[in-house]
């Protein structure tokens, strides 16, 4: 380490973060994220301290401090912000420590819970949404279909969902975080549910379907409970978690429109596993949006080592029983060559 990279400061450091994350294009919530984290940050360690003075211990003790009273996800969201910021600085020069960040990257992060609705509820979670509010049994059923996040949800217009006359269907997602559009087709029942939801969204507000062409698809509702079109459906989890909790799913915080979006792609890898596919976890990813194929295998709980082990298990393919011998081998050593049943091998 040289002596310019001792003179990076903590504070010095998180806005070089910032700059570089802004020129990758990420999402201004996301920077909103970052900021709040690095502003806790100095909070703890002081903005004047140099980088190279983070240590291990230290870095340990901020986990703690930071993650008291914190649920698994949010303290696991903590972690991994400290642990880029970190990896960042060691790229960058700033005077990280690589062995620390190896070691970081190592420290276990807290187990979280995951929730995940069989397909066989959901037609229940459907008809308690419905008795909620025809709306809120679109924004399930939308959930499910599409497998969206919540932020690329409350962004969904009517125009957004386009039926043939044939029947067949597409749905335009805006992908908040690969900033690009993406043309799902619509299953069958995708079809069938937004077609209920359109007209009933049209009975409800007297509109032509010309008029509503710009209208959110999920709407908001207005204190009376009417549905306000033209403003969006600002957190879709404050639906989604008391429809879940009436439907019997444990009363946890992680319970909203994330753990729809996983049922949907768990749902999805069973089902292309059960039908033979080769890579099943690549239909999921595909659904989710997702970059990194291990992104996906995280969030559903599975992979490609979880298939093997249970094939191995299922197939038996370490029993000792599985082996036939004629007879007891008769080992005769003549030299370096033991005979086992007719059939030679050369030992070291």
């Amino acid at each position: 380490m040289n002596e310019r990279e001792h003179t990076w400061t903590l504070a010095q450091a998180q806005e070089k973060f910032l700059r570089i994350r802004e020129s990758n294009r990420f999402s201004p919530n996301t920077l909103k994220n970052y900021r709040a984290e690095f502003a806790k940050e100095r909070e703890f360690f002081g903005g004047e301290t140099l980088v190279h003075e983070l240590t291990r211990e230290r870095g340990l003790e901020y986990m703690a401090w930071r993650s008291a009273g914190m649920r698994g996800t949010s303290a696991n969201k903590v972690h991994e912000m400290f642990r880029e910021f970190l990896a960042q600085c060691a790229r960058a020069g700033a005077g990280a420590d690589p062995h620390l960040v190896d070691e970081w990257r190592r420290i276990a992060e807290i187990p979280r819970r995951k929730i995940v609705v069989a397909a066989k509820d959901m037609p229940r979670v459907l008809a308690l949404a419905d008795e909620s509010h025809p709306r809120d049994r679109a924004l399930i059923a939308l959930l499910w279909y599409s497998a969206i996040r919540g932020s690329e949800l409350t962004g969904a217009k009517v125009s957004d969902v386009e039926i043939s006359a044939s029947g067949e269907g597409m749905f335009i997602v805006d992908r908040s975080k690969s900033h690009d559009y993406k043309r799902i087709p619509m299953s069958p029942g995708f079809v069938s549910e937004m077609r209920l939801w359109l007209d009933r969204y049209q009975k409800m507000t007297r509109a032509t379907k010309f008029a509503m062409r710009n209208w959110y698809l999920i709407p908001s509702r207005d204190d009376r409970g009417r549905l306000t079109p033209l403003r969006p459906l600002p957190r879709p989890r404050r639906i989604v978690r008391p429809i879940l909790r009436r439907a019997g799913f444990p009363d946890d915080a992680l319970l909203g429109s994330h753990t729809i979006r996983r049922s949907s792609a768990t749902h999805l890898y069973d089902q292309a596993e059960d039908a033979g596919e080769s890579d099943p976890v690549n239909y999921a990813k595909v659904l989710l949006g997702h970059q990194s194929r291990r992104t996906t295998e995280g969030y559903i709980g599975r992979g490609v080592d979880d298939r093997a082990a249970q094939r191995i298990a299922q197939n038996d393919w370490l029993s000792l029983d599985s082996t036939e011998w004629s007879e007891v081998p008769s080992q005769v050593a003549h030299g370096n060559v033991i005979s086992i049943i007719g059939r030679t091998r050369r030992t070291r």
